[in-house]
């Protein structure tokens, strides 16, 4: 997960010029990336091909990622992985 919250990084400077830093308040800077996916209204799934669901599942975890990640670093919890899943838990 730690990755995606790097993805986040990568994505919130290319795409809007933002710097993510961790801290608590730079989930307002998450909030214009989750913005600017909704410019042209709510993303509505059935509408989406296989590479759009995919890449919208991408997004989601890159924004997860770093959204766990602000929380791991200022309030504290680690990472559980299920890998048969693909899913990550913070705690």
């Amino acid at each position: 997960m730690r990755a995606y919250a790097l993805e986040a990084e990568q994505m919130a400077h290319r795409e809007l010029g933002l710097t993510l830093n961790y801290a608590e308040d730079s989930l307002q800077h998450v909030n214009l990336l989750l913005s600017a996916r909704l410019v042209n209204g709510p993303i509505i799934e059935p509408s989406l091909d296989k590479s759009e669901e995919e890449a919208m599942w991408q997004f989601c975890k890159v924004i997860g990622g770093y959204f766990g990640e602000v929380v791991i670093r200022n309030i504290g919890g680690t990472w559980l992985t299920d890998v048969a899943a693909d899913r990550c838990l913070s705690s």
